[in-house]
């Protein structure tokens, strides 16, 4: 081989790896339509379908397990949690939470402050039968009403708005949205854009899908400087 065909299969080779560090394998994982209705992740709806004559909860289960698993993959990639100790009050205590993304069977647990402090879970699935009548909203929010499900909505928002306040602080873009509390809302009409995450405290389940839109649209935006960085560290 001569010396000029070396060198081009050398830049070829470099190209190649070159390239190999610019996949994002998270970015490639997850698909997020926010604008759909109701908005999807991966092909599971995040919400309700709008008058259909009954509702299949596992889209939803699968959809927030996938939610999950992003948010546990980035925030564990980043490391926010070493600067970071989210906390969220539930059980009438201060608790900090981390994720256990299992699927549709994801769970957010409660981090002992004390060693004597016992650990507590909260599920981050809709305990329900797999299909219900028409009138599936009511009883969303009858069977969620103060349970586990809406502690760990509110527990995921605290960590993702953790993640939001750790890529703010090492100077990426600002959310379109922003989080306050168990809502969500546009900071150029706030009044007219809040939306409550948590379903027992919703008004309708078409304002809970906008919630929700709104929240995998913060994730998206959370994947998308992801993969940006992980770019930039690859050319680095």
């Amino acid at each position: 081989m001569s010396v000029e065909a070396s060198r081009n299969l050398e830049t070829l080779y470099q190209e190649n790896i070159d390239q190999l560090r610019l996949v994002n394998p998270y970015f490639d994982a997850f698909n997020l339509d926010v604008d759909s209705t109701p908005a999807t992740i991966n092909g599971f709806v995040f919400g309700i379908v709008d008058g259909a004559p009954t509702t299949d909860w596992r889209p939803l289960n699968e959809a927030w397990g996938q939610a999950a698993m992003l948010l546990a993959q980035i925030t564990q990639a980043t490391k926010f949690v070493r600067n970071f100790s989210p906390a969220v009050r539930s059980w009438n205590q201060q608790r900090g939470w981390r994720i256990w993304a299992q699927g549709p069977r994801s769970v957010m647990e409660s981090k002992r402050t004390l060693q004597t402090d016992a650990v507590k879970t909260a599920r981050l699935w809709v305990d329900s039968d797999p299909t219900v009548t028409s009138s599936s909203w009511t009883r969303l929010v009858w069977s969620t009403s103060k349970s586990e499900f809406d502690t760990a909505v509110e527990a995921f928002l605290q960590l993702v708005q953790l993640q939001l306040e750790f890529m703010e602080n090492v100077g990426a873009p600002c959310s379109r949205y922003t989080i306050q509390g168990n809502s969500i809302f546009d900071p150029v009409q706030p009044l007219a854009s809040k939306k409550i995450v948590t379903p027992s405290q919703s008004l309708s389940h078409s304002n809970w899908n906008s919630a929700l839109a709104m929240l995998l649209s913060i994730l998206q935006h959370i994947l998308a400087w992801y993969s940006d960085s992980s770019k930039a560290r690859g050319r680095s």
